[in-house]
């Protein structure tokens, strides 16, 4: 089982280097020097205060800075062979502040006469920031560390719902235009991120806490230097970059859930690291706990004996109000500077939060289409605690041309959570009605370590030949300790609650259950950039060539354990969990068993080999060219055992070519037109193969996995228009289509009784297509013509999607369709929608009001006579204010979810396309269903939080 000695030791590194760092306060400028035309970085650049004859070289990524620079205005110049010289007035310099400064230098030709281009600091900064997005390869979006400052975001998942065309679902995985989380790939620093989930493929986004990000960004479309195994976006995750000035900073915040902080509140014991996240391994399996192939040769006695070696950890302890959420965030950063062209700088971060909530859920269950009857009536409450705690350490080396980084990410994110659930159930339509209480303890525990080292080079006589390269590793873990679940029964409800006994264990009633995942993930990626031909402005050819190599182990052990007999007394049956679970009170005809099969477990593994090249040409400086092909190699490995015992052995390899084009247009200086065509692909996951099937208690069903899907191809098209009308300004219209080869779904196959279970599989052929729409402006015009001041300091910015799509069941056996054989994909929402306004005042006052909407769309879709469960459209606002005191202190409150609308899950049974209302059952009028059957219903919380930072 995991031990804590490595997680011990990399904190205690992190608070060595805080605590030995000596912060300045000077003044400084930094900033990059980049192409007018490109957007690329000028390397070698120099860069010149005028007034203090203090000079600077732009090093790979074309970053400069000065450091200690005197309060003050001054003017910097900026050079470089084959570009016109400019100089920028008016850079204002104040104490303990940085200056960002950008630069953008155009091409001289042969008819240029030696001339000085004079801009503003403001304009120029603002512009070149535009250039940079402008002059991207392929159609992309994404939000940076100033926008997420503004905003109450506190995880990745949170900052994603904020760009154009994505959503977040579950609250930590993300929906790209539409498309489940499925057809996501993620990385982080360029190195690939594994699932991290056991029963999807999905990246789990609330792994990474927002205050280690520098940016986000999302690619829609495809070039051939990017792995190909995706069909919604590539998320690209930055963490904070080697700083340009000594800084550290303090935060600590507090909050509330209005459910949870004005409630009564349970808990249960969570092992010896709760603050952490961690279980210290407390609740892990019990070495003398026999093993699974020991198992079946003991006797009762001997079975009897072995449960005395589970813990008795089924008491409670009950609160009258949760604790208030709270946070605590260390960050630091020190640059040292070795010689004149030589640089070293290391960014620290330590973070850990603490939040509480309380949860209402409904539960609804049916027995089939054809009678439409309420088979079970559930309520839950679910209070839980979650913990994020992270530490980053990055380091980098500058050299001249040359540049170096090792960036590291140790992450924890648990969920503590204990359920009550009471309800009753009609196993036999209207009759024979049972009542029940049943009980949950649930600790997972998810670990992640990543960490990558790479470089830039470049060389050359104008540095015009780039080489990079990036080695990856991440190691994952993700262990559930003694999953433990409780039921109790009678068939009056007026009467007390039996503890549920049985001649044969049953893993979803009275049973333990223990689970660890280990993946390791290994990849290296390398590129060469080179020119190919240029003629002045006429046309510029540079080519690419590389390739990327990933391998991935996952480790998968799964233990249940049920209690089995009726050796117990009426009287003892009446008794609490933690009194009657007593190891005491095991005897020959009432123990703990193993009801584990072999299909539990599984071992996979999976090789990715892959090369590209690719052209990127410049023509008449209007039109762009990037365009190549992909090659990839595929290797997939699998060994388990069915459900039945049968060995089931999966040894795969498919080799892909996947050509990409993407056409940039420019019409002019601020309007751009961009084309792209690409092929991708989706693999299926480890856990979509595996015959592993797990009681999901939160869904109340059973997910397995099948070994028979195959991957998905898909061919892309996108148009899309941008306008970029001025500072800080953007208009930008797409639209997009996607054509599926048998895509991948999580469908609902009910087994015997009616009873749901979930699963994986292929349907024949989709489409996907829709238009994203992106702005942001300035209101400064309106002050223009009301001649008043304060609209010069709000923003407002929006993106919606318009998405629909296709899926033929015609020709997929067993799909629910009914007069319709055509339905939209799981997962994908009609619409999407982002909204907000930002004000910030001269007095350093910020203010933001945010919301995002989600079209309904399949959670689960509908097969052997189960019509689709849909997930219900809920509005989330949000809204912060912040205060900014002399630069050094900020604090924030923040009000999430202001709205607190419920979540619910429902099927469509007259097809009005939305939910008809909370009912418990339907009534046919005219052979119609008049009413909706509610499958779930989440009842959410408002939350408000204060934080404060000061900046030493």
């Amino acid at each position: 089982m995991y031990k804590n000695i490595h997680l011990y030791s990399f904190f205690c590194v992190i608070f060595l280097f805080i605590g030995n760092l000596a912060f300045g306060q000077s003044g400084n400028i930094v900033g990059a020097v980049i192409e007018t035309e490109t957007g690329e970085p000028i390397i070698g650049a120099k860069v010149v205060i005028i007034e203090l004859q203090k000079s600077a070289t732009a090093d790979l990524n074309g970053n400069f800075k000065f450091n200690e620079v005197p309060i003050g205005k001054y003017t910097i110049s900026a050079t470089f062979f084959g570009y016109l010289k400019k100089n920028i007035t008016e850079v204002q310099v104040t104490n303990k502040g940085i200056t960002t400064l950008n630069i953008s230098l155009d091409f001289e030709t042969a008819e240029t006469e030696t001339v000085v281009i004079t801009a503003e600091a403001v304009k120029e900064t603002s512009e070149a920031l535009l250039i940079i997005r402008a002059n991207a390869e392929q159609i992309s979006d994404g939000i940076a560390a100033d926008a997420i400052r503004r905003s109450p975001d506190n995880t990745t998942s949170d900052v994603m719902k904020r760009i154009p065309g994505a959503s977040i679902q579950e609250g930590k995985f993300a929906i790209i235009r539409g498309l489940n989380e499925r057809y996501n790939s993620g990385f982080v620093n360029g190195a690939p991120l594994p699932s991290t989930e056991t029963d999807k493929r999905a990246i789990s986004f609330d792994l990474f806490p927002s205050n280690v990000l520098d940016n986000i960004t999302i690619l829609k479309t495809a070039t051939p230097d990017q792995p190909a195994d995706f069909a919604g976006g590539i998320i690209q995750i930055n963490t904070k970059e080697i700083p340009t000035s000594d800084f550290f900073d303090i935060g600590v915040g507090v909050g509330i859930n209005t459910l949870a902080n004005f409630n009564q509140f349970k808990s249960f014991d969570q092992g010896s690291l709760p603050v952490l996240g961690l279980t210290g391994g407390e609740l892990s399996l019990n070495e003398n706990i026999p093993s699974i192939n020991s198992y079946p040769t003991l006797n009762n006695s001997e079975r009897a004996e072995a449960s005395k070696n589970f813990l008795n950890n089924y008491g409670t302890e009950t609160q009258g109000s949760s604790p208030p959420s709270h946070s605590i965030q260390l960050a630091g950063g020190k640059a040292i500077k070795i010689k004149e062209n030589a640089e070293f700088g290391l960014v620290l971060s330590l973070s850990n939060s603490n939040s509480y909530k309380f949860t209402e859920i409904e539960r609804r269950e049916y027995v089939n289409l054809d009678n439409n009857v309420p088979r079970k009536f559930e309520n839950d409450s679910q209070y839980s605690r979650e913990v994020f705690t992270s530490g980053m350490l990055n380091l980098g080396f500058k050299l001249p041309n040359n540049k170096f980084f090792l960036k590291n990410l140790f992450s924890i994110n648990s969920d503590f959570q204990y359920i009550d659930r009471y309800g009753y159930s009609n196993l036999d339509q209207l009759s024979d009605t049972s009542y029940e209480r049943k009980y949950a303890y649930y600790a997972l525990e998810n670990r992640m370590l990543t960490s990558q080292l790479g470089a830039e080079h470049s060389f050359g006589k104008t540095n015009q030949y780039k080489v990079s390269w990036v080695a990856g590793y991440s190691d994952i873990n993700r262990e559930l300790p003694d999953y433990r679940l409780v039921y109790y029964n009678n068939q009056n409800a007026r009467r007390p609650f039996f503890y549920g006994t049985s001649l044969q264990a049953n893993p979803k009633d009275n049973s333990r259950f223990f689970y660890e995942l280990n993946e390791n993930l290994f990849s290296g990626d390398y590129k060469f950039d080179f020119p190919i031909f240029l003629k002045k402005d006429i046309i510029k050819i540079n080519g690419k060539v590389g390739g990327m190599h990933v391998n991935r182990e996952r480790i998968f052990d799964a233990r249940v354990f049920g209690t089995q007999g009726i050796g117990i007394t009426l009287d003892q049956r009446l008794q609490t969990p933690d009194i009657l679970l007593d190891p005491n009170n095991y005897n020959n005809n009432f123990f703990f068993t193993d009801a584990s099969r072999r299909s539990d477990s599984y071992e996979a593994g999976s090789d990715l080999n892959s090369g590209f090249a690719m052209f990127d040409a410049t023509i008449y400086k209007n039109l762009r060219f990037v365009g190549g092909a992909r090659v990839e190699s595929y290797t997939q490995r699998l060994n388990s055992f069915g459900t039945a015992g049968d060995e089931i052995k999966i040894d795969t390899n498919v080799t892909d070519l996947l050509p990409s084009a993407n056409l940039t247009y420019s019409l002019s200086d601020k309007n751009k037109v961009r084309f792209a065509y690409s092929k991708t692909l989706s693999r299926p996951e480890f856990r979509e193969l595996a015959p592993f099937a797990f009681y999901d208690y939160q869904l109340d069903a059973v997910v397995g996995g099948n070994a028979g899907i195959v991957r998905t191809t898909i061919n892309n098209l996108d148009l899309r228009f941008e306008r970029y009308p001025g500072a800080d300004q953007i208009l930008s219209a797409s639209v997009f289509y996607k054509e599926f080869t048998n895509p991948i779904e999580f469908i609902n196959e009910p087994q015997g009784n009616n009873q749901r279970q979930y699963g994986f599989a292929n349907v024949a052929k989709a489409t996907n297509y829709g238009v994203e729409v992106e702005f942001r402006k300035r209101l400064d015009f309106i002050d223009e013509w009301l001649k008043t001041k304060f609209f010069s300091y709000a923003t407002i910015l929006g993106n919606f999607a318009i998405i629909e799509s296709e899926v033929d069941l015609s020709e997929t056996p067993g799909a629910y369709f009914g007069d319709n054989a055509v339905r939209t994909l799981q997962g994908q929402s009609p619409f999407i929608i982002n909204g907000g306004v930002f004000v910030t005042t001269q007095n350093l006052y910020n203010f933001s009001l945010l919301v995002n909407r989600v079209g309904r769309r399949i959670a689960f879709t509908g097969n052997f006579g189960n019509a689709d469960i849909f997930e219900n459209p809920r509005t989330v606002l949000d809204f912060q204010v912040s205060k900014t005191i002399k630069n050094v202190f900020t604090a924030k409150l923040n009000f999430s979810d202001l709205l607190a609308q419920d979540l619910i899950f429902y099927q469509d049974m007259n097809d009005n396309g939305k939910f008809d209302g909370k009912v418990d059952q339907n009534f046919l009028i005219d052979n119609k269903f008049q009413n909706d059957n509610q499958i779930y219903r989440f009842n959410y919380a408002r939350r408000i939080s204060l934080s404060f930072v000061y900046k030493f």
